[in-house]
């Protein structure tokens, strides 16, 4: 529909803000220390849409949703599944500053490569990566957990989790591995 009926596109984003506005709203009136919003930009091999369609349609939303959470005192994070690399400048730029799931997407997108670039500019939420979870023993769980908070804490703004939803294909042991080993982890931040 972006293509072929913009303008009820264009609708539905109307409609569906008026109430993300009016809920942010009401959230925003609690003493609330964070709060996560979202755009649709990418999926794992990288943007969803053109940069126009972003700039139209996702964009101004989201900037002035971060703007009003920034508003309340409360810290804008960020939520987006897929390879989001190209948007980090963007996102910092709109207020963002937190960025939520880094999904590794079979290595295209490198959490260690984003916290060289931008660490300094916006904290990194997750990337273990869910496959890893769902197919990996305990001890590779708890050994990808300590070498993402040894290489990632240093300087602060890492929060060490999953790299998307957890779900029941993933062992328990698995999902208890990398909350213990989190836990457990002694470092120096």
């Amino acid at each position: 529909a972006l293509l072929t009926d913009p303008d009820f596109v264009r609708e539905c984003f109307k409609r569906v803000d008026e109430i993300v506005v009016r809920q942010l709203e009401l959230i925003l009136t609690y003493p609330v220390d964070a709060h996560l919003v979202t755009a649709l930009l990418s999926m794992s091999s990288g943007p969803i849409m053109s940069d126009e369609l972003v700039e139209e349609f996702e964009f101004p939303y989201l900037k002035r949703n971060t703007d009003m959470i920034r508003s309340a005192g409360a810290i804008a994070s960020f939520h987006c599944d897929g390879d989001n690399r190209k948007y980090f400048p963007k996102l910092i730029e709109m207020g963002i500053q937190c960025v939520q799931a880094i999904d590794p997407c079979g290595g295209r997108q490198d959490i260690y490569e984003l916290k060289a670039l931008y660490g300094d500019k916006v904290a990194l939420h997750g990337n273990i990566d869910c496959e890893l979870l769902m197919s990996g023993t305990p001890e590779e769980v708890a050994a990808d957990v300590v070498e993402h908070i040894e290489r990632l804490s240093v300087g602060g703004g890492y929060i060490c989790s999953s790299s998307h939803d957890l779900t029941e294909r993933m062992p328990m042991e698995n999902i208890w591995a990398m909350v213990q080993t989190i836990h457990n982890i002694k470092c120096c931040v």
